[in-house]
């Protein structure tokens, strides 16, 4: 722990002082949960019952209108309380089976169109550490979050907090679980999804593992998404390749640092021995490759499969032959919902406005 938040966390200690930054988080719209992240992030120990039972209470009691810094012990403010109020003062264990789907609820407020414009499934492994799951269709754009917790996960969306108490839920087993429940009765009901951008962190590998058990089977033969983005700048290739056998789409592109000394062999060998359902695939690296490049085009050649080959300088484009060869500046932006998650305010992770 840093000396600055060894200096943060020694200050909340202080019955006075932590009385006073829980009234604040209250008074500037703060629930709970995100009091408790907040106080976390100073290194200060919220895992303990008391800690929760606290604020909980003081928050009860602030809501009630009796507003003030609090000087009595925790005790001392419980043997005040009704003890049939006290029941349910912290959150119970959840079991998220039994209960609706948090993503598929957010997105009933979207015009009910045949196509999602553009879906973002985007996994962070810098604090907080969560996946984002957001949809823009026309004007509308919608998040949710899933946070991991030290005793469950805390799901938001708008200003609404869900927590949900349990050691046995896993943040992004609960994300994925929400995503392939919607996706389950979309598919019965509309068409398609226009472009699904996928992005995790390095640090997130076991994501890509969860996302392809969880799909693979649910879009066995189906064309439901159109183009495809996967970023994820540290992975091996081999993790983004597996996306293409998931998700058949027209058009693909490959987000990565740099490529591997082994690259030209994987993207011939794919090429080569699969019938893709893509028209345009981009590899593109953050390093430049044209240094390197007759390395590639020796392996690969300038066509490959059913595909002629374009190389660039960050960019290896394959296109399908039918197709004119077409430059890599392939639109990813569209209307990314992933700067709500990753670009928070500098206290923290406040629900997106």
């Amino acid at each position: 722990m840093s000396e600055s938040n060894q200096l943060s966390s020694d200050f909340l200690k202080d019955l006075k002082n932590r009385r006073t930054c829980i009234l604040y988080e209250f008074l500037r719209n703060k629930n709970e949960e995100e009091t408790l992240i907040e106080m976390a992030k100073t290194g200060f120990e919220v895992d303990d019952e008391g800690v929760r039972k606290e604020i909980y209470l003081l928050f009860r009691r602030f809501k009630k209108g009796r507003i003030g810094v609090e000087m009595e012990t925790l005790e001392e403010l419980l043997e005040k309380e009704p003890a049939e109020s006290l029941k349910d003062l912290v959150p119970k264990e959840f079991d998220f089976k039994d209960k609706s789907c948090f993503f598929r609820t957010q997105l009933r407020r979207l015009p009910k169109a045949k196509i999602i414009k553009e879906m973002e499934i985007y996994a962070n492994a810098d604090f907080p550490i969560g996946v984002m799951i957001g949809v823009h269709q026309n004007d509308s754009r919608e998040c949710v979050y899933y946070h991991k917790c030290n005793n469950g996960v805390v799901v938001r969306y708008l200003r609404n907090i869900k927590h949900l108490v349990s050691n046995n839920l896993n943040y992004q087993d609960v994300a994925l679980d929400d995503v392939y429940n919607f996706l389950n009765e979309w598919m019965q009901q509309r068409e398609s999804i226009e472009f699904l951008k996928i992005h995790a962190d390095y640090m997130e590998a076991e994501f890509y593992k969860k996302l392809e058990s969880k799909f693979r089977e649910l879009l066995k033969d189906k064309n439901f998404v159109r183009k495809l983005n996967v970023g994820n700048l540290h992975s091996k290739l081999t993790t983004c390749l597996d996306m293409v056998s998931i998700f058949k789409c027209e058009e693909m592109r490959i987000e990565m640092n740099k490529l591997e000394e082994d690259a030209s062999e994987h993207l011939k060998q794919l090429f080569e021995e699969n019938e893709l359902k893509t028209k345009l695939f981009t590899i593109s690296t953050s390093h430049k490759i044209s240094e390197s490049m007759d390395k590639y085009k020796n392996v690969i050649g300038d066509e490959v499969g059913d595909f002629l080959v374009k190389y660039e300088q960050n960019d290896i484009v394959f296109t399908k032959k039918e197709m004119k060869p077409s430059t890599s500046k392939q639109s990813t932006s569209g209307s990314s919902c992933g700067g709500c998650f990753s670009k928070q305010t500098d206290s923290g992770p406040s629900s997106p406005k």
